[in-house]
């Protein structure tokens, strides 16, 4: 048991621990690369964000339009008529 100590010691530090580092460097590099699914997934999230992002310049459009409609009516309710005026120069 004595001399089958250091014989064990050798392997698992000059075998064992360079194995194991090893094989977890190949799997990361293994796992680094995209996917086909990875890639598929990252197409329609973009699709997905390229039609919420026409719905919001929709949408601000439309919110435009109206305050521009009511900016404009509350401009010409607002204006003084012809027959309301009172001429205070006298």
């Amino acid at each position: 048991m004595d001399s089958l100590a250091p014989v064990l010691v050798c392997l698992i530090l000059f075998i064992g621990v360079p194995w194991i580092f090893l094989h977890y460097i190949t799997q990361w590099k293994k796992s680094s690369s995209i996917s086909a699914a990875d890639e598929n997934l990252i197409e329609e999230l973009y699709e997905s964000a390229r039609k919420l992002e026409e719905r919001l310049q929709t949408i601000e459009r439309i919110i435009a339009a109206e305050n521009n409609t009511a900016a404009d009516i509350y401009s010409t309710s607002k204006e003084p008529d012809s027959t309301s005026h009172i001429n205070l120069s006298k």
